[in-house]
């Protein structure tokens, strides 16, 4: 509000008015240019996530599994386009977890959401792995997950609600 006052005062001779969505809708719709941006971010996100992986050990932090993230993207040219989570065990129901000085045990689920910022664009990835193997229980959260997901994917298209996709998946 201060600013737009400082701004109103400075330009007494221009009327100024709301643009409502300008920025979203010309953001919206991506060149060929700014999907290439986007998918060299996610390439580099799906390597730094490789690489992570073989950290995932017993014993092992969220604090130290984020830094190798953020190591991998900046070691890549980029840097992390928001705060990473790297959320295990309890900490893997708490939305928006971060990350802290918890370490991994055996049977965790370990959830990561990551991406990179790179010439300007990024990626975003969540993806869920277990220590060790996956309890039969989650195994059946997992498929249930996985059929929501497709059901999903099937119904969309361009000009769909969103919430239709979501109805699909909830049913």
């Amino acid at each position: 509000v201060g600013r737009f006052r400082y701004l109103r005062k400075q330009l007494k001779k221009v009327e100024v008015v709301p643009s409502g969505d300008l920025t979203l809708e010309l953001r919206r719709t991506k060149d060929a240019g700014e999907v290439e941006a986007i998918e060299r971010a996610q390439r580099v996100t799906d390597a730094v996530f490789a690489k992570t992986l073989q950290m995932v050990r017993p014993g092992v932090s969220e604090d130290e599994l984020a830094l190798e993230i953020d190591f991998g993207f900046r070691t890549r040219g980029g840097e992390t386009a928001f705060t990473s989570i790297v959320a295990s065990g309890p900490n893997g129901a708490k939305p928006h977890a971060g990350h802290g000085p918890r370490k991994l045990r055996r049977g965790d689920a370990v959830t990561f959401d990551i991406g990179c910022r790179l010439g300007g664009y990024c990626s975003d990835m969540t993806r869920t792995v277990f220590v060790g193997k996956a309890p039969e229980r989650m195994r059946r959260v997992y498929e249930i997950v996985r059929e929501a997901q497709s059901r999903a994917l099937a119904v969309i298209k361009p000009g769909l609600d969103a919430s239709a996709a979501d109805s699909a998946a909830r049913d």
